[in-house]
């Protein structure tokens, strides 16, 4: 009797890790209980790819499930407008949450954002000509099906709108941009996030760009000024112009830079530890010291610094 009370709660034991297991997956899928009543109101309810649908006491029928796009519309949605000509600053910070920036028409005068309350709260407000998005509150969600369709945030601005500056933050979330923008400085950072901008990206003066152990991915950037960049263990991959200096540093990640110039209209000073730099198809590998290629004094200059990581760049 013993010997089966002990393997009665050796199984139990399991079964608890197991729903352990099960609870927190379906925590980081970003399932909630919300999801389950909206289910339980619809008599549908999400399974991997497929829609579930209960059609009496004895009868299921199963479908494949088709993705809804974001409508921007409901009561759970909280909706905000700024007038673009009174906002100078923009600063975004988006934790954990999932934010988008979308483009509208270039004759729109108006910044639109709608917050989708039922899985995020975030702090909209216009300080003077400061607009500030932000994480608030922390919401859990936890459940039985997934029926979470697209961002947590939207925000729509203008073609080419333009900021003096532009602060955006990433924590463990997502920032999507599908939007030109420009601003005379633009300071972008990630966590353990990702952030992809794939709209055309202006910069007058100067640019920082800082990854920690996420990514930042980064298609068309045009900087008339300076830009800073460095990459922690996270992957980092940016193409377009630089005109002034450019100092990138990557410590265990990887970074890709790849611009559009005349090699030799730049001044170098290369250093690398046991990570892998090639620049403009040349291999460097552990540097006892800094190497110095100069062309001109009054060329801009490009510092390249790579610790354990690989770190490629190109001018073409």
């Amino acid at each position: 009797m013993k010997r089966f009370t002990k393997w009665c709660l050796i199984s139990a034991f399991i079964l608890v890790i197991i729903g352990v297991i099960l609870v927190g997956t379906a925590a980081v899928k970003g399932f909630s209980w919300i999801s389950l009543k909206e289910g339980q109101r619809a008599g549908t309810f999400q399974v991997g790819p497929f829609d579930v649908s209960v059609t009496g006491p004895f009868g299921v029928r199963v479908g494949v499930h088709q993705e809804q796009e974001y409508s921007g519309k409901g009561t759970d949605l909280k909706s905000y407008t700024f007038d673009k000509n009174e906002i100078k600053e923009l600063k975004l910070d988006v934790g954990a949450g999932d934010v988008e920036i979308r483009e509208g028409s270039n004759l729109d005068d108006t910044i639109t954002v709608a917050v989708d309350t039922r899985y995020a709260d975030y702090d909209v407000v216009q300080n003077q000509n400061t607009l500030t998005i932000e994480k608030g509150s922390f919401k859990v969600n936890i459940g039985l099906s997934n029926r979470h369709y697209g961002p947590d945030v939207l925000i729509t601005v203008p073609k080419d709108i333009y900021f003096e500056t532009m602060d955006f933050s990433v924590g463990a979330g997502d920032l999507t941009v599908q939007a030109a923008m420009m601003a005379d400085i633009c300071s972008l950072r990630t966590g353990a996030g990702d952030l992809e901008y794939t709209g055309d990206l202006t910069v007058n003066k100067s640019a920082e760009f800082t990854v920690n152990s996420g990514d930042i991915t980064l298609d068309e950037l045009l900087c008339a000024g300076s830009l800073n960049a460095s990459c922690g263990a996270g992957d980092f991959d940016i193409s377009g112009t630089v005109q002034g200096d450019l100092n990138a540093s990557c410590g265990v990640g990887d970074m890709s830079i790849e611009l559009l110039g005349e090699p030799d209209q730049y001044n170098y000073v290369l250093s690398c530890g046991a990570g892998d730099l090639t620049v403009n198809g040349n291999s460097y590998t552990s540097l006892k010291h800094e190497l110095n290629l100069k062309n001109n004094d009054n060329l801009p200059d490009i510092y390249l610094d790579c610790g354990a990581g690989d770190l490629y760049f190109r001018l073409d």
